[in-house]
């Protein structure tokens, strides 16, 4: 049995196991190193190199950094112990998540196929049911074809994702894709005092404290009782790396998603989440306001025909998010979010 297959540790915690049966299995591998900074892409040009030269010396020899797939699947079986399948073969890579509860088997040029158990079952659970919900004609968007779902109540959940087929790249407008998302499960007439209080809630059992989070929450009460906000399909984790443009707008990764999230929750959190935690409030707070951004903000908002002010949307949104990281045990981004919101509200302030 060929040995093709090398396992790398990844500074955030997950684990790659890449294939180097030769240099298209290399770069089918490393579609799951996702390359931000100019750091991390000399890295995966790099790490490119050696796997290209390790994939020469499997034709030559059994070289003794590589693994067999016997090896890998003894991996995983100690990894998981639990009875999966993962359908491994010579043409396949596998990401393995930093909570070592989440393993994504690529079967390259074929499809996905995602294993979750432990505490990754519940969000990926979620996945699964937000695919079979997007399972409709969509004009703004795509989705990858979902299958083979396995959903072991509280055991372990599974499902394949078909990998998609080239296209010609067409029209990108991430407005017009989030408009259609939150239409499909949007509910017109809620209450924003229903569902502010139930935001209050979410913040006293978060813990976090925060005197600006309790003045701007009585501000609302007081200012916006009386209005209507919907509510709809959020991604709420809708970033750069979870969308391909390649052959138009692909969407994936909806473990987070819910069916009745905030409007202009995705918009927001694709400008902001991604540099949140590395740069100035005063920093981020020019971006969110950037004049193109603003403008994009009330085409959302006019699309939906939504009358609520932007600010107000953007101090739930500021909210949402510090209580989203609060909850999942990363209290340093949840007190940039709120460094963030104390930010804006004072600069708001004095204007």
């Amino acid at each position: 049995m060929k040995k093709i297959f090398f396992i790398l540790e990844g500074n955030n915690g997950a684990t790659y196991i890449f294939n180097a049966k030769n240099s298209n299995a290399v770069s089918d591998s490393l579609k799951f190193y996702k390359a931000r900074t100019v750091k991390q892409k000399v890295m995966k040009n790099a790490l490119k190199l050696y796997l290209n030269a390790l994939a020469l010396l499997c034709e030559t020899s059994l070289y003794c950094s590589l693994k067999d797939k016997n090896e890998i699947e003894q991996y995983l079986e100690k990894l998981t112990d639990l009875p999966m399948d993962f359908e491994l073969d010579e043409n396949s890579s596998i990401l393995i998540s930093p909570t070592r509860d989440k393993i994504i088997v690529h079967h390259h040029g074929e499809y996905f196929y995602k294993f979750a158990f432990g505490n990754s079952y519940k969000n990926v659970k979620n996945e699964a049911s937000i695919y079979e919900l997007l399972n409709r004609p969509l004009q703004n968007f795509k989705v990858s074809k979902f299958y083979d779902l396995n959903d072991r109540e509280n055991e372990f959940c599974s499902f394949k994702l078909g990998s998609q087929k080239k296209e010609l790249k067409s029209d990108i407008n991430l407005t017009s894709a989030l408009v259609e998302m939150f239409r499909i499960t949007r509910q017109e007439k809620h209450l924003f005092s229903s569902y502010l209080e139930d935001l209050k809630r979410r913040y006293l059992n978060s813990g976090i404290a925060c005197d600006t989070i309790e003045k701007v929450l009585k501000e609302l009460e007081v200012t916006h009782e009386n209005e209507l906000i919907p509510l709809g399909l959020v991604h709420r984790d809708f970033k750069h790396w979870n969308i391909n443009v390649e052959s138009g707008l692909l969407i994936y990764d909806f473990e987070e998603a819910v069916t009745d999230g905030p409007p202009l929750e995705d918009l927001l959190n694709y400008h902001i989440d991604p540099i949140v935690r590395y740069v100035s409030p005063s920093e981020v707070a020019e971006i969110i306001l950037d004049s193109e951004n603003m403008k994009e903000y009330k085409r959302y908002l006019k699309k939906l025909e939504i009358a609520l002010d932007f600010k107000v949307l953007l101090y739930c949104h500021l909210l949402e998010r510090a209580i989203f990281w609060m909850d999942r045990d990363e209290k340093e981004t949840s007190v940039k979010y709120c460094d963030l919101l104390e930010y804006i509200v004072m600069e708001h302030k004095e204007k």
